[in-house]
């Protein structure tokens, strides 16, 4: 029977397939140039960020444009789906403009819902449900991808009753404010942790920070990091991971992988050796780990607690390889570049403060990283269960 697993109490008739051009019309939006966006003005969705920036509802826009004599303009509830992408999975995806007046863009597919389908929760269907993959299927091209009108017109959708559709709309709407909050909160954590990062290490040319724990006072120290800890790279190489392995493998990447041995039961700072991540990634690590041979570990420290010359290093690193090269990238770093660093640091109480502020503020990022991930794995599988 055509019945989702999961439905509320009350609906129980079967979910009647129609195509979609049987019960809808269709539209395009108009082009625009670089040159018809100003900073402020009528409000315009553009196509790339309905797949970047954008939720299934659009409520608020922060891209604007001059009056555009042929511009097609929203008058709220329209469904739209990006004509371009790059991957299938980037466009087969629709959102509903709640924001009226606004112009709609080049490159987006329009669907004006008729009186028996509810905006959000066809959004929601193509997005989610079995239309999102029939769109995946028509997707067409290589580099980039199309979709056109033609490929929207021929799916089917499930005619449900119009209460049934705004209790399923309003379940996902809970969870995208819920998301929404989320990772607001986590933005404006991790701004909050780069404004302070800035202001209490010393700039160039200071030997005190901006911004400071009560009861510490006087210079902070030059040192090379030579002489604050040991330095070496690891001994694996990418073919030791494995994705079941007990211990952490750190690689030239910001992923960590997994390893069935481990190299080294330490503390320790991380930096990758070369590739895109030179000079901007990082980790703190202490425990047993397996190590990349393109990874440098620092340890053994002398005069400086890890955990501070973590933040501090990850902080002046990247400036400090990119002075001793004359390109805008790195292709690897050179022991000397660890080695001869100068790093300011002040007592260790002063360290041991600062750190055990930063990991708190991390702590916090994390938390709001994994109520993210929940919250993205509860509103999937609540899709899977409440779509046909």
């Amino acid at each position: 029977m055509n019945i989702p697993d999961l439905r509320f109490r009350g609906f129980e008739d079967e979910w009647e397939e129609r195509v979609l051009r049987d019960i809808v019309s269709f539209g395009k939006g108009h082009g625009y140039s670089k040159g018809d966006l100003v900073d402020f003005g009528t409000p315009i969705i553009l196509y790339g960020r309905l797949y970047t920036k954008y939720q299934t509802r659009i409520n608020e826009i922060d891209t604007y444009a001059e009056r555009l004599i042929n511009s097609v303009r929203s008058i709220g509830g329209e469904v739209i789906v990006p004509g371009s992408g790059e991957t299938a999975e980037d466009i087969a995806r629709a959102s509903v403009v709640n924001v009226k007046g606004t112009i709609i863009g080049g490159d987006l597919n329009i669907i004006y819902p008729s009186k028996d389908l509810v905006s959000a929760f066809l959004a929601y269907y193509i997005t989610y449900g079995k239309a999102g993959k029939e769109l995946e299927k028509k997707a067409q091209g290589k580099s980039v991808v199309h979709l056109h009108n033609d490929d929207l017109e021929s799916i089917s959708i499930p005619l449900i009753t119009i209460s049934e559709q705004k209790r399923i709309g309003k379940v996902f709407e809970l969870y995208d404010n819920l998301l929404t909050q989320c990772k607001t909160r986590q933005t404006k954590l991790f701004n909050l942790k780069g404004a302070l990062l800035d202001k209490m290490f010393p700039k160039d040319g200071n030997d005190v920070p901006e911004i400071r724990f009560v009861g510490f006072d006087g210079a902070w120290e030059t040192r090379e990091i030579q002489e604050l800890s040991s330095i070496s790279t690891g001994k694996s190489n990418t073919q030791d991971k494995n994705d079941n392995g007990k211990y952490p493998f750190y690689v030239r990447s910001p992923i960590i992988e997994r390893s069935n041995k481990y190299l080294y039961d330490e503390e320790a700072v991380l930096t990758v050796g070369d590739g895109v991540g030179t000079g901007k990634v990082f980790h703190y690590v202490n425990g047993k780990y397996d190590l990349h041979q393109r990874v440098y570990r620092m340890y053994n420290f002398r005069s400086v607690t890890g955990l501070f010359f973590y933040y501090n290093f990850s902080i002046n690193f990247y400036s400090r390889v990119m002075s001793m090269t004359a390109k805008t990238s790195v292709d690897s770093v050179r022991l000397e570049m660890i080695a001869e660093m100068k790093i300011k640091i002040p007592t260790v109480e002063e360290q041991i403060r600062i750190a055990d502020f930063f990991s708190h503020l991390d702590t916090l990022i994390s938390l709001e990283s994994q109520k993210l991930s929940k919250l993205r794995q509860l509103k999937k599988a609540l899709l899977k269960r409440m779509f046909v």
